[in-house]
């Protein structure tokens, strides 16, 4: 019974750091064959660490292979930088072995070296129970590191670079420590596991200091946006209505004007005069009011965006007042979303629209946005350049990000000369 325990904690020992990678880093599209081989691969190393736990239950030179290989792991399986995945792996590990040989030390100072010795040189049930009591206590710690790394990935595609030395020091600590296995005095014994388990909280409270110090910035940052965003929809509004009021207070000279070119038979004229105040009237930005003030911005500015490159923008969009989704990642999302659609649109010629639905639904949102674009066989666009290919690729990751905090999906199709993106958010 107890070998079988033994090889499900190696499972979640070695599974539980990809599982967290996942959360912070986008899976890599692999062909089925690679995929099995990964998995293959991933099977042999949890074999491995149940082999280990024949010998010896902590081992400072096996964590480091143990952090190794879950680089490697990490890179081949997830779109990560190495640094960050070393940050992931090398915490979870530094911290689970840590924790691991604090057990050891307890057992020690209370029962003696010989029953210290019995748990570190096989499988017993104190050693599974343990495991299982620390692999709870930094899956709790990741996930303080998730709320606080969570939005420096949505925004910068990258952690903290200060969290790689989190593992360094945490590896000086072990090697501070496990001097108890060449000393049996239990005074030396209680002062190297008292300022190891001293050492281990100062790291800890770093990280919810940070982690509150970070989350104060990003409230004030989304105030900040929040206010920029209203004060341009005033200005907005302001300027629009400005526009509409002098056409208004000016409409019966127009008239006059229009009668007497009418009377003096020049049709022509008297046209081009009419086309001239329609194309005022258009120039004037439209003003929208669904409930959410940063929507109403983003939609104006895209509505003019739109206008002044002769695109066609349907908008429809139900009461977003109560709506659950932060200003941040209201601009991230539609923002990226409208400017690919009228990126598509710019290569019709002329002949673009956009069409763009914002459900709210008891579940959650659904969004739809629906745009022109060229066929795909028509070799004049693929001739045109792209803009900025770099960004146009860090605007739709960025979404994706966004997308991941609501746990919902993106769904592209292409179908002709259409394009639809579908969007859901869930509470």
């Amino acid at each position: 019974m107890k070998e079988i325990l033994e090889i499900f904690v190696c499972c979640l020992e070695i599974c539980i750091p990809y599982w967290w990678t996942g959360k912070l880093a986008e899976k890599r599209e692999l062909r089925r064959g690679i995929k099995v081989l990964w998995n293959i691969c991933l099977l042999i190393w949890i074999g491995l660490l149940y082999y280990q736990r024949i010998f010896s239950f902590y081992s400072r030179l096996y964590v480091l292979l143990e952090i190794a290989v879950a680089v490697l792991l990490a890179g081949w399986r997830y779109r990560i930088r190495w640094r960050d995945a070393f940050a992931i792996a090398g915490i979870f590990y530094e911290s689970l072995y840590f924790l691991y040989l604090m057990t050891l030390i307890a057992v020690e100072y209370s029962d003696g070296y010989d029953a210290m010795s019995k748990i570190q040189s096989g499988i017993n049930y104190t050693q599974i129970w343990s495991s299982l009591a620390s692999l709870s206590l930094v899956f709790i710690e990741f996930a303080l590191i998730y709320r606080l790394q969570k939005q420096s990935l949505s925004v910068y595609g990258r952690m903290e670079k200060r969290l790689v030395i989190i593992p360094v020091i945490q590896h000086l600590m072990l090697y501070f420590c496990d001097m108890v296995f060449y000393e049996s005095d239990r005074l030396f014994v209680l002062k190297r596991g008292f300022l190891g388990t001293l050492g281990y909280l100062c790291i800890f409270f770093i990280l919810a200091i940070a982690y509150i110090s970070k989350k104060g910035k990003e409230q004030i940052s989304e105030l900040e946006k929040r206010a920029d965003a209203a004060e341009q929809k005033y200005q907005e509004r302001i300027e629009g209505d400005r526009e509409r009021d002098i056409l208004v207070h000016d409409i019966r000279n127009h008239l006059v004007v229009i009668d007497g070119i009418l009377q003096n038979g020049e049709v022509d004229r008297a046209r081009n005069y009419i086309d001239k105040l329609q194309e005022d009237y258009c120039n004037i930005r439209q003003s929208f009011r669904t409930g959410s003030v940063v929507v109403d911005a983003i939609l104006g500015s895209k509505a003019y965006q739109a206008e002044n490159a002769g695109i066609r923008l349907k908008i429809l969009s139900d009461d977003l007042s109560d709506s659950f989704v932060s200003d941040r990642d209201w601009c991230s999302i539609l923002s990226n979303l409208l400017d690919n659609a009228m990126e598509a649109c710019g290569k019709m010629e002329g002949k673009g629209w956009i069409r763009v639905r914002l459900e709210n639904r008891p579940f959650g949102m659904v969004w739809v946005i629906e745009n022109a674009c060229p066929d795909p066989q028509d070799e004049r666009a693929e001739a045109k350049p792209k803009r900025g290919g770099v960004r146009h690729g860090t605007g739709l990751q960025s979404v994706r990000y966004a997308i991941q905090k609501y746990n919902g999906f993106l769904d592209q199709k292409r179908e002709g000369h259409m394009f639809r993106t579908t969007l859901v958010l869930y509470r």
